[in-house]
């Protein structure tokens, strides 16, 4: 780690198994000035907005010094007086050479982590990655939060620039639309979509989140509408899943037009999500004019069709302008998403369910081939 020849002002973000990983492998050269360390602190908070969950301290077990020690301190220093409260220890060694202990200076770090400590040799990448997802939820998912560095210039001692630690921030969720695209309306004003075209149009074998910014907030949008009439969509949600948590699937109807695609786009859902993608569900209803809109409540008394999809989808519902343009209308939804997400106990849709969901479908193939092979014709 001390090695590294990575360029001082290199900050690598990158998106594995549905996490995203800030990586800073120089930010522990022993020759950082303070004016540098804060530069790639700075850099590092800002690719992890709003904030990291965990912090893990790569050190070699036979390479650290007390200067070393020191050094290490005063980079973590440099995100927070709490940090240790979101630092784990992760100790490597060279390949193929003799098990080595760590050694006493490691072993002061990581006392000042609560012994958060794992040992990379012995262990396998999905062990590591459990021990990281059981830390951040004993940790009650809280979060490093940048309130924002103030400018680097003009300052005498730049390490007296420190990261706030905030208990709980504001959720940054992904969310998925699916339904109708006849139901909005894409142009650049769009505010949650954009110009993005329906899946339906897009030749590509993955499905990419766009990344934007509403309401202050960091949301990730998968636009899923009209993925419904697309064959053979299941290596394309698997690949969704293994590197994107869903906290909110959104069914986006045209007000006062629900139509047979639309009771389609609802169970096509089920038929790949499973039915326990319905308790992550919300309806969106949009419409065109303000008379529209005020007709909700009677078109939901009137219309057994429709009162029987929000039951299913919890009742869950909010209306948009087609445009989807309103301030305002985007504020709530945050808000409605945040809500639901707190409703679930703060539990996403995750590839975990989609693999049980899968499995399930599978045995239940299975037995249903097996019946129909014994049962004379």
């Amino acid at each position: 780690m001390f090695n590294s020849e990575a360029h001082p002002d290199q900050v690598q973000r990158e998106r594995r198994m549905h996490k995203t990983v800030i990586n800073v492998p120089h930010l522990l050269q022993p020759h950082l000035s303070d004016h540098q360390i804060t530069v790639a602190v700075n850099e590092c908070m800002h690719q992890s907005d709003p904030g990291p969950h965990v912090i893990i301290l790569v050190l070699r077990n036979d390479q650290c010094s007390r200067e070393d020690q020191k050094h290490v301190e005063k980079v973590l220093h440099s995100f927070s007086d709490t940090v240790y409260e979101y630092t784990m220890v992760l100790s490597t060694q060279e390949p193929d050479s003799k098990p080595t202990k760590v050694n006493v200076f490691i072993k002061e770090i990581i006392k000042k982590c609560s012994n958060r400590h794992y040992q990379l040799n012995n262990s396998s990448p999905a062990e590591l990655r459990e021990k990281i997802e059981n830390f951040v939820q004993k940790n009650n998912r809280r979060y490093l939060v940048c309130d924002e560095f103030s400018s680097l210039e003009g300052s005498e001692n730049p390490m007296e620039q420190q990261v706030t630690e905030v208990g709980h921030a504001e959720l940054a969720p992904t969310v998925a639309l699916f339904g109708n695209s006849a139901s909005v309306q894409f142009k650049p004003e769009n505010i949650l979509l954009g110009e993005e075209k329906p899946f339906k149009t897009i030749k590509t074998s993955r499905i990419v989140p766009e990344q934007r910014k509403i309401a202050e907030r960091h949301v990730s949008v998968i636009n899923m509408t009209s993925l419904h009439e697309t064959n053979s969509v299941h290596h394309l949600i698997d690949q969704l899943l293994n590197e994107n948590e869903i906290h909110a699937f959104i069914f986006v109807v045209r007000l006062g037009q629900l139509t047979d695609a639309d009771k389609m786009g609802i169970e096509w859902l089920q038929k790949v999500f499973g039915d326990e993608v319905l308790q992550f569900v919300m309806i969106l209803f949009t419409y065109e004019t303000e008379e529209e809109c005020e007709s909700i409540i009677d078109d939901i008394k009137n219309k057994i069709v429709l009162e029987e999809l929000l039951e299913k989808c919890g009742g869950r519902y909010q209306t948009c302008n087609k445009m989807m343009t309103n301030q305002s209308e985007m504020r709530e939804l945050m808000n409605n998403i945040e809500d639901l997400f707190k409703e679930n106990q703060q539990q996403c849709y995750t590839a975990d369910i989609y693999n049980a969901v899968l499995k399930r479908q599978n045995i239940f193939q299975k037995n249903k081939d097996e019946i129909e092979r014994t049962v004379p014709q």
